[in-house]
């Protein structure tokens, strides 16, 4: 390697950022492993800290590497080597701080993607932890009889004599270190293969985390500093990353409880109805029918939300569409009444006209079969002119050609 290659690896920042993409990825495998009642942090109190259900707290620590051995493998974890005497230091210094939370609660976890081979501290710890050598003070001879130069590792070394033989023996065995590490975007997309069970759709769907996770976390850190996700906000902000699978099934159109109110006929959505002579005022079968088709469709976009069958979003697109689609409706059936109000014609001389056409309006509507953004599958006609009855409810869309004025003081 000649003067200007050494200077150019030197000043690069490859590794740094090879390490910054590992720790990311190796958060979002956490994240799809990710239990109910869990919460987990990107450099909050660890690299990486899961806090459990239960009250207990992993502090885990990423560490990865670009070298390769001989053979074409990560480099070895071996004895001396600093990432692990300094992730050590750290947890031993932590843990003898005055404030810090229940030891018998914590676990400590180092995942690395270098190899394990000729680890005398690995091989002391595992020693400890088997039946043979579960003894403190013959762990602490063992990592006592490492040879080195190295002051931080003599430091780490002190430090664990300075434990209580109970508290040495609760960190010891609530230490791991998971080495070879190297497969974490494979790990991850078996991940998504498990909920998805459809290997097309895994690419796809871990492409989506990854841009969503980037976007979320970006976004949290530079406003407070830190970012932190619990297994119901997960749920919430990366549920649509899974939506492609369903995305050619029709939505569960479940019928739900409902109880109807009094003075039904009180209603706006009937009021319009009845306006236009849709349906008269002795019709109660259809005013409870159309009732019934205005809460369903209610209820069941709030449970889809709620189940994360649709999103938000989806639903604000959803609405808009629709209003859309009554838009180019009303404008192409009205053109003409419009014309002759704007000449002088008064509304009144006009509404038998108004009023056929407002009918022709509303039958055009109620014959299409909706469909909410992301899905392929059209809604039922029960729903799609439920959801008709909730828009006209909330004078959102309106039949007679003076609906909003008309309506906008019930």
């Amino acid at each position: 390697m000649n003067e200007i290659e050494e200077f150019y690896k030197n000043h690069g920042a490859g590794a740094q950022d090879a390490a910054q993409s590992y720790h990311s990825y190796y958060f979002l495998l956490l994240l799809l492993r990710m239990e109910v009642g869990e919460k987990i942090g990107f450099e909050v109190k660890e690299d990486i800290h899961i806090q459990k259900a239960d009250g207990t707290t992993e502090f885990i620590q990423i560490k990865h590497t670009i070298q390769k051995a001989a053979q074409g493998n990560s480099v070895n974890l071996t004895t001396l080597d600093k990432d692990l005497w300094k992730t050590l230091l750290n947890w031993l210094k932590l843990i003898q701080l005055p404030n810090f939370e229940n030891l018998e609660k914590c676990k400590f976890i180092l995942i690395t993607n270098k190899e394990e081979k000729e680890n005398k501290f690995e091989d002391a710890l595992r020693a400890f932890k088997s039946k043979e050598d579960n003894d403190t003070q013959i762990f602490l001879n063992k990592i006592s009889s490492i040879s080195t130069n190295n002051p931080e590792i003599a430091n780490c070394i002190t430090e664990f004599k300075k434990l209580s033989s109970s508290n040495l023996r609760l960190f010891l065995n609530n230490l791991n270190i998971e080495t070879g590490n190297n497969d974490v975007i494979k790990k991850i997309k078996d991940e998504i293969l498990k909920k998805c069970m459809n290997d097309k759709y895994t690419e796809t769907i871990f492409n989506s985390f990854c841009s969503q996770l980037q976007e979320k976390k970006y976004i949290q850190i530079c406003s407070e500093g830190k970012y932190e996700i619990s297994f119901n906000d997960f749920l919430k902000d990366f549920g649509q990353c899974m939506r492609i699978m369903y995305k050619n099934c029709p939505l569960p159109e479940r019928r739900l409880e409902m109880d109807l109110l009094d003075n039904l006929e009180s209603q706006i959505f009937i009021q319009q109805l009845l306006d236009i002579g849709d349906i008269n005022q002795d019709d109660s079968d259809e005013i409870r029918d159309f009732t019934f088709q205005k809460l369903h469709t209610l209820n069941i976009l709030s449970d889809w939300i709620e189940n994360n069958e649709i999103y938000q979003f989806d639903l604000d697109m959803f609405e808009e569409n629709i209003m859309g689609t009554w838009r180019n409706v009303s404008k192409e059936k009205y053109r003409e009444i419009k014309k002759k109000i704007n000449e002088g014609c008064l509304i009144k001389d006009l509404e038998e006209d108004i009023k056929s056409l407002a009918i022709g309006i509303l039958d055009e509507l109620r014959k299409k079969q909706m469909t909410v953004p992301g899905n392929t599958f059209p809604l039922s006609i029960y729903t799609s002119n439920g959801y008709l009855y909730l828009l006209s409810d909330e004078l959102k869309i309106g039949w007679h050609y003076d609906w909003k004025k008309r309506y906008k003081n019930l």
